[in-house]
């Protein structure tokens, strides 16, 4: 691979209309670790257009710099991570089965408006009727539903000290209640 090494004339120039000084790799490593040209920045570019060079590596501006910089992270990232990406096409077929494509497996989670508006009328009607409990069914159904989610009634009307009847008793009374209010309220 034939590398081709350029360096500004005039270290002041920025990059404006540059004049060139070409060098083998020898003397560009010996240049740039020279103290003087430690700030100096430079390119690296797989070159497309000079036959005599696969690589061009040119002295560049902090903003051309920075520039090749971010395109060449970027391209290593895409290297690193193009074998773990794996697209699928939702027309495919899974498992080799014609009559199955995965658009068909994907679920529709969007929700739409009239369930949202349904979902809040009744959230805000079970908040309503919550309200309407004294604070002991208010504190059995946060037992019940929401603090111990999953837990047998018996273990929880042991942990209160009552029997599980009188519990059971409760939660019937309060399926009662709300089926009522439920009723009065359109539902």
């Amino acid at each position: 691979m034939a590398k081709k090494y350029l360096v500004w004339k005039d270290r002041n120039c920025n990059g404006i209309n540059p004049e060139w000084i070409e060098m083998t790799g020898e003397e560009f490593y010996a240049f740039i670790s020279k103290d003087e040209n430690k700030k100096r920045r430079f390119i690296v570019l797989n070159n497309r257009i000079c036959e005599d060079a696969d690589v061009i590596i040119m002295e560049a501006n902090e903003e051309e710099y920075q520039k090749n910089k971010r395109k060449r992270n970027h391209e290593e990232y895409l290297d690193r991570y193009e074998s773990q990406i794996l697209f699928v096409s939702l027309s495919a077929s899974v498992y080799g089965d014609d009559s199955l494509c995965y658009e068909d497996i994907l679920a529709d989670d969007a929700e739409s408006a009239e369930e949202m508006l349904l979902r809040k009328e009744k959230n805000h009607l079970l908040r309503n009727f919550f309200d309407t409990l004294s604070s002991e069914e208010q504190e059995l159904l946060y037992w019940l539903y929401v603090r111990n989610k999953g837990v047998k009634e018996s273990a929880l009307a042991r942990a209160h000290g009552i029997p599980k009847q009188t519990l059971n008793d409760q939660k019937i009374r309060i399926r009662k209640k709300l089926k009522v209010f439920l009723g009065q309220n359109g539902f």
